[in-house]
């Protein structure tokens, strides 16, 4: 949960972070997809995952929730970026969002050993 359920998403850096467990080192980013409570209006919501230990977007193309949808794109994921090691910090960005903005803000990372 990146955002409460009855708060707006706002463009931001750093709305959620997430360490990366011993039992995930050494796997990749696979898979990046964010989910809204309450559809937002007017323009898309778009959301990067960045690895700020590695200081690098571990995505080449952003999630997009398109206005009025709670679902958004699966983003792409940049394989040159993709790995992670025990205690790498990720954080969540928010870097567009709609006119009428959407509210709750869930994202979905899955992980696997290259």
């Amino acid at each position: 949960i990146a955002i409460d359920s009855t708060t707006d998403v706002t463009v931001a850096d750093g709305h959620a972070y997430i360490p990366i467990p011993a039992a995930f080192n050494g796997m990749n980013l696979t898979r990046a997809q964010a989910i809204v409570i309450t559809a937002g209006t007017t323009n898309p919501t778009t959301i990067d995952i960045y690895n700020v230990t590695d200081s690098v977007d571990m995505l080449s193309t952003a999630i997009s929730i398109a206005s009025g949808g709670t679902v958004g794109t699966v983003g792409t994921i940049n394989t040159a970026n993709d790995a992670v090691a025990t205690n790498d910090v990720l954080r969540i960005d928010v870097t567009t969002v709609s006119t009428t903005a959407p509210k709750g803000l869930l994202v979905v990372l899955e992980f696997a050993l290259p």
